[in-house]
């Protein structure tokens, strides 16, 4: 299935050492003559750099700026102890309904021997449906 590839490449021979033999010239003519120019205008390079930290400073502090957002304010709930009760006991009795049809379908899924994709969709649903009505602290 695999086959082992043989090469009679020279083990010293790296990606850096062809480049450079192939475009060294190119390299060298580029550095002289970027040494001639800056040893000729000195001043011309010293503000390129700093008018270049500078406008890095301005775009830093202006466009590229993580703006923290404005955490809402939470809204105080009106406290009516029968009626909020009466809520959370519907509430939760939803909540136990949904479970047990939840786990009437994980468990018919389950006791397949194998599952289609549908199947597979479908129990993950479910298990994700079941996180959500019963988070783990």
């Amino acid at each position: 299935m695999l086959k082992k590839i043989r090469s009679n490449r020279d083990p010293r021979d790296t990606l850096f050492k062809e480049v450079r033999r192939e475009f060294g010239r190119y390299f060298l003519y580029a550095e002289r003559a970027l040494e001639r120019n800056t040893s000729k205008h000195p001043r011309r390079y010293f503000y390129m750099m700093v008018s270049a930290m500078f406008l890095s400073m301005i775009l830093s502090f202006t466009f590229f700026r993580n703006r923290e957002r404005p955490l809402a304010i939470p809204v105080a709930k009106i406290i009516a102890p029968a009626s909020d009760g009466f809520e959370r006991i519907l509430q939760t009795t939803g909540e136990i309904r949904q479970t047990l049809a939840l786990k009437k379908i994980i468990d018919s899924i389950t006791s397949k021997k194998t599952l289609s994709s549908r199947d597979s969709l479908l129990l993950d649903s479910a298990l994700n449906r079941f996180r959500e009505i019963q988070p783990i602290h």
